[in-house]
């Protein structure tokens, strides 16, 4: 993975996770996880012969936006 911004890298159930700088590459290996910011640019490829899978989630605020401004309400 090779991203605009830091990303915070570590692997899951042990303490800690250390930070990869912007735009440097780092490999990740099974149980490893990433926290960066929302909709950061990145680039991801698998060199690997084994499949990958990568689990993206952003959490939403009350305003139903990344910015907290109110979101559209969908039609009745």
């Amino acid at each position: 993975m090779v991203a605009d911004d830091p990303v915070a890298v570590g692997q899951v159930g042990k303490e800690g996770f250390g930070e990869v700088a912007a735009a440097d590459e780092t490999v990740f290996r099974p149980g490893d996880a990433a926290f960066a910011r929302p909709f950061l640019a990145t680039g991801l490829r698998n060199d690997g012969d084994e499949p990958a899978l990568l689990l993206l989630v952003n959490v939403v605020g009350a305003g139903g936006t990344m910015g907290g401004e109110a979101g559209a309400t969908p039609a009745p």
